[in-house]
């Protein structure tokens, strides 16, 4: 799955953009909220729960000038050792979110819709996926 994910695979990451904010569209960091990250978060002394959200499209161009696209990818971080933390789930840029995998094992209740909230265990990761939306033209 994950060789096959465009956005792991860029030759240059943020082109030297910043890397949160919105200077920084391919990748977006969040809070539990599902929000981008607050200054008042990133200054924290530590936290425990953290999303990023690496977008799929205009990842790049490749050596014929064509834009490379692909799938929206975000990752879940619950690195708490005792207490399960509510994750609201961000608009994805294409397809709903897909879970991939989590580390914790599978949870049949869970529901990757938009504004929904995904319990993350303790120290576990999850990773989502939003399928890049086929371009009808080009079927």
């Amino acid at each position: 799955v994950f060789h096959d994910q465009p956005v792991f695979h860029r030759r240059r990451f943020f082109h030297g953009k910043a890397i949160r904010g919105a200077e920084a569209p391919e990748i977006e960091w969040l809070e539990p909220t599902g929000k981008p990250m607050s200054d008042e978060a990133w200054h924290a002394p530590f936290v425990r729960c953290l999303g990023v959200q690496l977008s799929g499209e205009n990842i790049d161009v490749n050596e014929h000038g064509e834009v490379i696209q692909g799938d929206s990818i975000l990752m879940l971080f619950n690195a708490d050792h005792t207490n399960k933390i509510a994750f609201t789930l961000p608009k994805p840029n294409n397809e709903p979110w897909e879970i991939l995998f989590d580390t914790a094992g599978p949870n049949p209740d869970a529901a990757p819709e938009v504004g929904a909230v995904y319990e993350l265990e303790p120290v576990s990761v999850v990773m989502l996926r939003s399928a890049i939306v086929a371009d009808e033209g080009n079927a």
